[in-house]
């Protein structure tokens, strides 16, 4: 599971969050997709004209300068790629706000059934404020403030959070690469998401 496509010959390290492959043939489809290399996009599309000046192939395909060739058009280029491929896991990853106060005990059953299922779940803690979960599919979110309204102890709740063996809870971060961390600063229901695809589940 990637949130992107990078086809390049260069050695510069992308993460673990992109597809990095030398060939087009190679890419997965239906994600944004970066050529990194003037000579390598010309290569790849040797009967299309490619101009210079235009980064854009098509709807999902753009292409950049290596690090040598320009440095500040490559640095540029790789962010708003970043930025299109959050934009792109964002409207992919279904988010379901959980208000505690007013939904259904029912769906508060079925969350607890999720937390403790054999299923790997990936639990990020926002500033002890608000709980991301993840499931593979979709992301649920609920305010840990309303669980102090209605009095539920919250050492009761983390207890469960980590009675399964397989969930993955964390309280930061610092696993994403600082060119990946700033764009996804208001975009904290991803975080999940993304420990799940840097680690390969």
């Amino acid at each position: 599971m990637f949130i992107g496509n990078i086809v390049t010959e260069s050695n510069f390290d992308f993460g673990k969050l992109f597809n990095v492959t030398t060939n087009m043939s190679d890419t997965i489809e239906g994600l944004p997709t970066l050529i990194v290399g003037w000579g390598l996009v010309k290569e790849i599309f040797v009967d299309q004209k490619i101009s210079i000046l235009e980064k854009n192939i098509d709807k999902d395909i753009s292409w950049t300068f290596t690090q040598k060739e320009r440095r500040v058009d490559f640095e540029k280029d790789y962010d708003d790629f970043i930025k299109t491929c959050i934009d792109n896991l964002n409207s992919t990853t279904p988010y379901i706000f959980i208000n505690i106060l007013t939904c259904k005990l029912s769906d508060i059953k079925k969350i607890i059934e999720k937390i403790r299922s054999d299923e790997k779940m990936y639990i990020y803690i926002h500033n002890n404020s608000f709980i991301y979960l993840n499931d593979g599919k979709n992301t649920f979110g609920f305010d840990l403030n309303s669980v102090d309204f209605l009095k539920i102890n919250r050492t009761k709740l983390y207890r469960l959070l980590y009675s399964t063996p397989n969930n993955d809870v964390f309280f930061n971060f610092d696993f994403i690469k600082k060119t990946i961390k700033y764009n996804i600063v208001n975009q904290q229901k991803l975080i999940p998401k993304i420990k799940r695809i840097v680690d390969g589940n």
